[in-house]
C-alpha cells in the first residue's frame, strides 16, 4: 500500500507530468534535439575495475531485447532533452527481482511522483496509458537537467513557450504567404443593376468560372457588362531575415547548439565547446545513475563504475591527430595500434603494433632530485641529461654541451 508523498523541504509536491510532445513537432527543435542525441548515442561505454561480462554487455552492445546501444542512448538523450528529465529501470532475470540485473530500460511516463511505501522508503509511482508501476528509488536512474524549483525533478520546458509560440507563427505566416501568392483576384466594376443578393452571387460565380477555373490559356476574357477589371495586388507581411535570426538564435542558445553544428559546418574549436557544454554534461549524470543501478554501495566505493567515452578526436583536424598520437607515443601511454586508430588507420599484423615505446631521453622525475644535486645521471646524456660541471644544472634534451653531444 502506498501511504503518501515522500516529504520534500521545498515545499513542492514530487511529481512530474509529461505534456512536452508538441515540441517536439517543430522541426527546428527536433532538428536541434536530434543532433544532440546523436551525438550522444556515440558513446564507448566500458566498466572501470570490473570485468563482468553481462554487465558489459549490457552498457556497451545490447541494454535490453529491443534495442541496441546506440539506440538506448539515443532515446535516452532526447527523453531527456525534451522532458528534461529521463528515467533508467532495470531489467530482472526473474519476476521476483532475484537472479541480478540483465537489461536497462529507457522509460517515459505520463506522470511520475515520488512517494512512501509502507515500510517508509521513497519509490518512484510511474503512470503510463493504462497502468502503474512502482520502484524503489535504488532501482531508478534519475538523470535531469533545469532543476529548480522542486527537489527531485528538473522543470519545465515552459520557459521556451514564447520562443516556440513565435515558431509556428513563422511557419504560418510563410505558408500564408505563398498560398495568398498562389490565388488570383480581380475586382471588377458591374454596368448593369444587381437585383438582390443572390443575382450578386450568380454574377460573381459566372465571372470565376468563365475566367479562372481551369483556365490554362492566361487570358481573361470577360463581356461589356463588367468594366474597370483590375488584378488585386496581395503583399503579406512577412518576418524580415533579423527578426527571423533572433527567433533562432533563441532556439540554439535553449538547446546549447548552434547552426554550424545543426549544418555539420563545425571548426575543432565549435565542436569541442559543444560537446562539452551539451554532450559531456549528459555522459556525466548517465555514467553516474547506471553506475548505481548495476554495482552495490561497497563496489562503487572500491573503485568500480560506468564509464561513458567518445572519441573527441574524430572530429579534430589531421594536425591535431598527429600531434597528438605523436606525444601520446613518445610518451608510452599508447600503443602504436591505438596512435593509428585515432589517425584513422588499420592497426599493424600479427600484433605487432601492440607494444609501447618511449623517447629515450626521458628519464624518470625522482632522477632530476639527483640530478639537481650535482650528481651524474647514468648514461651520460643519453637519457637527455647531462652532468654541467659548472652549474650543476641540467642541460634539456638534445641540448647538452659539445662533449656530451661528443
Amino acid at each position: 500500500m502506498i501511504q503518501k508523498y515522500f516529504t520534500l523541504l521545498s515545499g513542492y509536491t514530487p511529481s512530474h507530468t509529461s505534456y512536452q510532445g508538441a515540441l517536439y513537432e517543430i522541426d527546428l527543435v527536433r532538428a536541434c534535439v536530434n543532433r544532440i542525441a546523436s551525438e550522444c548515442a556515440k558513446t564507448t561505454a566500458v566498466l572501470v575495475n570490473d570485468d563482468d561480462k553481462i554487465k558489459n554487455f549490457i552498457i556497451s552492445q545490447y541494454p535490453n531485447d529491443t534495442m541496441t546501444a546506440y539506440q538506448f542512448y539515443y532515446r535516452l538523450a532526447t527523453i531527456y532533452q525534451m522532458e528534461n528529465n529521463a528515467y533508467i529501470v532495470p531489467v530482472y532475470a526473474e519476476k521476483d527481482k532475484s537472479g541480478g540485473i540483465i537489461g536497462l530500460i529507457p522509460i517515459q511516463p505520463h506522470f511520475t511522483e515520488v512517494i512512501e511505501d509502507e515500510e517508509g522508503d521513497m519509490c518512484y509511482r510511474f503512470t503510463f496509458n493504462d497502468e502503474i508501476k512502482v520502484f524503489k528509488s535504488w532501482e531508478v536512474g534519475h538523470i535531469k537537467r533545469m532543476q529548480y524549483k522542486n527537489d527531485l525533478f528538473g522543470d519545465s520546458n515552459d520557459a521556451f513557450t514564447n520562443t516556440a509560440d513565435l515558431l509556428v507563427a513563422q511557419e504560418k505566416s510563410s505558408a500564408s504567404t505563398i498560398k495568398s501568392n498562389s490565388i488570383l483576384r480581380f475586382m471588377a466594376k458591374l454596368n448593369t443593376p444587381i437585383d438582390d443578393d443572390e443575382d450578386y452571387e450568380r454574377q460573381q460565380k459566372m465571372f470565376m468560372k468563365n475566367n479562372l477555373e481551369n483556365n490554362e490559356s492566361g487570358v481573361l476574357l470577360y463581356d461589356p457588362r463588367f468594366e474597370d477589371v483590375k488584378p488585386i495586388e496581395s503583399k503579406p507581411l512577412m518576418i524580415d531575415a533579423d527578426q527571423k535570426k533572433a527567433i533562432e538564435n533563441s532556439v540554439y542558445t535553449y538547446w546549447g547548439i548552434n547552426e554550424d553544428i545543426l549544418q555539420n559546418k563545425y571548426s575543432e574549436d565549435t565542436w569541442n565547446a559543444f560537446y562539452e557544454s551539451a554532450i559531456e554534461t549528459f555522459f556525466i549524470q548517465v555514467q553516474e545513475v547506471i553506475s548505481k543501478l548495476l554495482f552495490s554501495r561497497e563496489e562503487l566505493m572500491a573503485g568500480k563504475s560506468v564509464k561513458l567515452t567518445s572519441d573527441r578526436l574524430g572530429y579534430a583536424s589531421n594536425k591535431t591527430k598527429i600531434s597528438v598520437a605523436t606525444q601520446f607515443v613518445d610518451r608510452g601511454m599508447v600503443t602504436i595500434n591505438q596512435a593509428l586508430d585515432i589517425l584513422n588507420m588499420p592497426p599493424l599484423p600479427d600484433d605487432e603494433g601492440n607494444v609501447r615505446v618511449i623517447r629515450s631521453e626521458y628519464i624518470n622525475a625522482k632522477d632530476v632530485g639527483s640530478t639537481l644535486a650535482g650528481k651524474e645521471v647514468k648514461g651520460d646524456g643519453k637519457n637527455g641529461y647531462s652532468s654541467n660541471k659548472d652549474d650543476g644544472i641540467p642541460n634539456e634534451p638534445g641540448h647538452g654541451t659539445e662533449k656530451n653531444r661528443e
